[in-house]
């Protein structure tokens, strides 16, 4: 069974997709970016950009 994902704090979609679909134990994330939302910047390091994606 799967189920779409739409986080309250993310981003709007360009278009008909979700942030995520979680399938089982697997979360499939797609089009989105490292940026916070509250500041517009990107952390720096791959592991922030990372995290930031999955904040």
């Amino acid at each position: 069974m799967r189920k779409t994902v739409m986080a309250e704090k993310g981003p709007v979609p360009a278009g008909p997709y979700s942030h995520a679909v979680v399938a089982g134990d697997f979360v499939f994330i797609s089009g989105q970016g490292p940026v916070n939302p509250e500041t517009g910047t990107m952390p720096d390091g791959f592991t922030d950009q990372v995290r930031q994606t999955f904040e």
